[in-house]
């Protein structure tokens, strides 16, 4: 072997061309034609030599190089791996009482949620070193990814199984005579290819991949989920699919992140529900469409009716909110104790008092949740000021009617100055299909000053002959005036800090100013409340 053993060329087949040489007499061949027949009759002549003599009559020398013979050689073969990844919720029970003020989460929501999974199947690793610095690293694998779909809670394929090949080669080059080319310098080549690649993309899909991205930052702590569901009534309640086995209990003002049990013909994607402690289910009923909508379910062998309130939170996402027939607002500054009343069963003869059904407890400035009252079982209310007063008298609610509205001034006497406090009740009848009544307390005026200091409120009254004082704060915030009573003239005047005059001419006030314009309006409907910001911010104002 005369060349060097780095020029040694390896191979593992080799091709002998065998020519034979054949005699012909030209001189028989006279014309053009008797030429090409010729050509045509060599192409036919059978070789003498078969492939087994040649073969056989040959001598084939074989060397060692052992610059030819990996020193590393190194195989893997990976049935499986699996690369997850999780959703962790620790944050979501606060991030749900910051988007869904009034509600909590429920408890069985898991902590940590996966919602993308990537698996790599049949892989093969192969890596081979030899002496001359050359490194050969070969791999063969299979790929695809599913997505978790919240809607039904299943996982959809994202990415269809590829099939991916790596050739990673690195040698030196040792050209001395190119001085272009450093000496020893790496020549490495990697070759990768693919075969057909499947993207399955959706609005579903999508919606999780972005959602995962949100929940991996410290800011956000998105509702993955298509549904979300809230009680706000007071009683717990049940619901699952339709057509299936599932009961979800749901408490008094929860909610929890909802997708459907299973998807087939059998079973529709609706929903149903009933009370909990009752085993009749109501109609079924959808929760994809915007809307409202009631069913009556079975309350203490009565009947009742609850709502179904389907809002739009995005494309795929709904707010399905559970309502009852009965819902109480407090828009006055104090708390407000409140019972509701019903008659007497028909086996107490000798009690014909009303009987305390609820007795519920209104925050300021909130709303309580809907009570379920079976048809026609409330008969009237009464209302207080927490520590304030003593009990109205009973306030009646003819709920049976359509389309109706009662709106009274409620007197109450006080327990602590011995005064009368004022305030107006409405009752409205939101929807006569939906069948929900709304009743509220307001107070019968509100003063709201805008100047940055408190301002001196007095007013008289025509009937009485009374004169009152009170501060009103600056600064936009809300005064309320509970001591005015209703069907009579109130003259207001203002007065600054240090000054002498109050403001003339004065504010006439009566109740009658409430029928002028339209001052009953749906909680829905009513302006909101200003914040605490303060509008103005100069300081020339102050004294």
């Amino acid at each position: 072997m005369t060349s060097p053993p780095s020029e040694v060329i390896a191979a593992s087949e080799w091709q002998v061309v065998a020519n034979i040489a054949m005699t012909f007499d030209e001189s028989e061949m006279s014309s053009d034609d008797d030429e090409s027949s010729m050509f045509s009759e060599r192409s036919n002549i059978p070789s003498p030599i078969s492939a087994t003599s040649l073969a056989a009559c040959m001598k084939v020398d074989s060397i060692f190089c052992s610059n030819l013979v990996p020193k590393l050689s190194l195989a893997a073969t990976v049935n499986n791996m699996q690369l997850t990844v999780y959703n962790h919720m620790e944050n979501m029970h606060s991030a749900i009482a910051e988007k869904f003020k009034g509600y909590t989460l429920q408890d069985e929501i898991p902590k940590s949620q996966e919602n993308l999974r990537v698996m790599v199947e049949n892989s093969a690793i192969f890596i081979k070193s030899w002496p001359t610095d050359t490194m050969q690293c070969l791999v063969w694998s299979n790929a695809h990814a599913d997505v978790l779909d919240y809607r039904e809670l299943r996982w959809k394929s994202l990415l269809s199984p590829v099939d991916l090949t790596l050739a990673f080669v690195k040698s030196n080059n040792i050209q001395k005579n190119d001085k272009t080319v450093p000496e020893n310098s790496p020549d490495c080549s990697l070759d990768v290819s693919f075969g057909d690649i499947v993207v399955d993309a959706s609005q579903s899909r999508i919606h999780t991949l972005s959602g995962g991205l949100l929940a991996w930052q410290d800011s956000e702590d998105p509702v993955l989920s298509h549904f979300i569901v809230c009680n706000n009534t007071n009683h717990a309640i049940k619901f699952g699919q339709d057509g299936t086995e599932e009961s979800i209990v749901l408490r008094s003002k929860e909610l929890t992140l909802y997708s459907w049990l299973t998807r087939n013909d059998l079973c529709h994607q609706k929903l149903h529900l009933c009370l909990d402690g009752e085993s009749r289910w109501c109609e079924a009923f959808g929760i994809d469409t915007p809307g409202v909508t009631n069913r009556a379910v079975q309350f203490s062998l009565h009947t009742a009716t609850v709502i179904v309130e389907v809002k739009k939170k995005s494309g795929l996402q709904r707010e399905v909110i559970i309502h009852s027939s009965h819902v109480v607002q407090n828009y006055t500054s104090h708390d407000v104790e409140v019972q509701l009343l019903q008659n007497p069963a028909l086996t107490q003869v000798t009690s014909p008092a009303l009987q305390i059904l609820h007795n519920i407890i209104v925050p300021s400035q909130s709303s309580s949740p809907s009570y379920v009252i079976s048809h026609g079982g409330l008969a009237g209310i009464r209302v207080r000021l927490c520590g304030e007063t003593t009990w109205s008298g009973t306030l009646p609610i003819e709920d049976q009617l359509p389309n109706f509205k009662q709106h009274c001034v409620v007197q109450m006497l006080g327990t602590k100055e011995f005064k009368n406090f004022y305030i107006w009740y409405n009752a409205v009848c939101v929807d006569a299909l939906i069948g929900q009544i709304e009743i509220s307390f307001s107070p019968l005026f509100i003063v709201k000053n805008y100047l940055p200091q408190t301002i001196e409120l007095t007013t008289r009254s025509s009937s009485a002959d009374v004169t009152t004082t009170q501060d009103a704060p600056g600064e936009a915030k809300e005064h309320q005036l509970f001591d005015l009573p209703p069907d009579s003239w109130h003259y207001v005047t203002f007065k600054l800090p240090h000054a002498k005059v109050s403001s003339n001419p004065s504010v006439p006030l009566n109740t009658t100013l409430h029928e002028l314009t339209d001052k009953i309006k749906r909680g829905d409907e009513r302006e909101e409340m200003p914040n605490s910001k303060w509008p103005f911010s100069s300081n020339s104002w102050k004294t």
